[in-house]
């Protein structure tokens, strides 16, 4: 099935709203999105001479009926594309508040913009979608939002789903969302994987290569192979699910080579984490930097650490 509810957390911004349409994207046709803003948690207000002006209970009321009524606002705004909604309200922390509501109404899938400016200050991915993307129990897709307003009236369409792996279990968590993803949209799906020898396999600083050069050609192409067989045994097995696959082998750092290969109309659906031999892909690394200079949104899928 695919994403039938959706949490969007907005902050009041125009930048924050960016991600209600590529929200409406991914979601079901009878999908329904919860538009939900956090405000600060109501303490009573007192006068200069100790007495109470106003309660918590009043404070915190008044927060929710300003925030009720903003997001109602941008609920009327996208109403021509996003019919089916519903507000939702919490108090306190972000990033506890959102997770607690996308747990208390069955979300699968939280899109936020990965940055925005409110009464919450700003919204940034080392902050909020950060905390996000590394604890909550669904996917997350990031937005990078432009400076010019999304208009109210277009859906993106998306291109292919990339799915980048770098043949580890925990980077297979994120595939089943991405073949979900290629069926829902009737999209392919991009196994791509980026290998880099020269790195893995250069010298200790200080010390000369070790390597033979007919050795080094031979241990990279075996590198490659491998690289490319498992490739072809993933794509199999999504075949026969029904789901589109293509195939794409780079060669060069992770980060850079995906988010040159990346064009703006698709969407990368990755683990969080993962790990190939001694090397480790996690929200610090290859995830981070493709959710900030990737050219196209990034569906982040939390994969439990191996000490989990």
């Amino acid at each position: 099935m695919a994403f039938q509810r959706i949490l969007v957390p907005l902050d009041g911004s125009d930048l924050a709203e960016q991600a209600i349409p590529f929200a409406r994207a991914v979601a079901h046709e009878d999908g329904t999105l919860y538009y939900a803003q956090v405000v600060p948690k109501a303490e009573s207000i007192h006068g200069l001479t100790g007495g109470t002006v106003a309660t918590a209970g009043e404070v915190g009321s008044l927060y929710d009926q300003t925030a009720t009524a903003d997001l109602q606002k941008i609920a009327d705004r996208w109403t021509s594309i996003a019919p089916r909604y519903e507000i939702r309200i919490g108090a306190g922390d972000p990033t506890e508040q959102i997770l607690a509501l996308a747990e208390a109404n069955d979300c699968d899938l939280i899109v936020i913009a990965s940055h925005g400016r409110g009464a919450l200050g700003r919204w940034t991915f080392g902050s909020v979608a950060d905390r996000l993307s590394r604890t909550a129990g669904v996917p997350v897709m990031i937005i990078r939002p432009k400076d010019a307003a999304s208009e109210a009236n277009g859906i993106p369409e998306f291109n292919r789903i990339i799915a980048p792996t770098d043949g580890s279990k925990m980077s297979a968590e994120a595939l089943d969302e991405a073949a979900l993803l290629g069926k829902h949209l009737d999209r392919p799906v991009v196994l791509m994987r980026a290998i880099f020898p020269e790195a893995e396999l250069a010298p200790t600083t200080g010390f000369e290569a070790v390597y033979a050069p007919e050795v080094y050609d031979s241990i990279t192409q075996t590198i490659e192979d491998d690289a490319r067989a498992s490739l072809d045994e993933i794509a199999a097995k999504l075949k026969e699910e029904g789901v589109k696959v293509e195939i794409v082998l780079l060669h060069g750092p992770a980060a850079q080579t995906i988010e040159a290969e990346a064009k703006p109309d698709d969407l990368i659906v990755m683990a969080s984490h993962g790990r190939s031999g001694v090397k480790r892909w996690l929200i610090g690394s290859v995830a981070e930097k493709l959710v900030r200079t990737a050219p196209c949104p990034v569906v982040l899928v939390r994969a439990p650490d191996a000490t989990e």
